[in-house]
């Protein structure tokens, strides 16, 4: 017996097939909201860093990281290799400009000249 639903007809599942090809691009996409940023760099004076992917800092971060819980620490079979962290060159990123410090020149006060009292 055929269907005679909306839900079974081709064009229902065109719109049904399409709509989660969007989610699932949405959700994947690496440059989202709660993916990477296009371009990383680190916040010049004034600023607090925000939050920066491992892969940004370190270019060997997990080995690192495994190096650092001790992982193969006990390995009898191939003995351990500290591992050397290879940093990443970052530029900074400067948000405002900061003009120069300028200084007053030194207090100086008379102490030889009697003050008005009567004015």
């Amino acid at each position: 017996m055929a269907s005679t639903r909306n839900k079974n007809s081709i064009l229902n599942y065109n719109v049904e097939k399409k709509k989660n090809e969007n989610t699932l691009n949405y959700n994947n996409y690496l440059h989202s909201q709660h993916g990477e940023a296009h371009v990383t760099f680190l916040p010049d004076f004034g600023v607090n860093p925000g939050a920066i992917p491992r892969n940004k800092l370190k270019h060997n971060s997990v080995d690192v990281e495994s190096d650092l819980r001790g992982i193969q620490c006990t390995n009898l079979e191939t003995p351990h290799i500290p591992e050397n962290p290879s940093n990443v060159n970052m530029g900074f990123l400067t948000f405002y400009k900061t003009q120069p410090l300028h200084m007053p020149e030194d207090f100086f006060a008379m102490n030889r000249e009697r003050p008005m009292k009567l004015n």
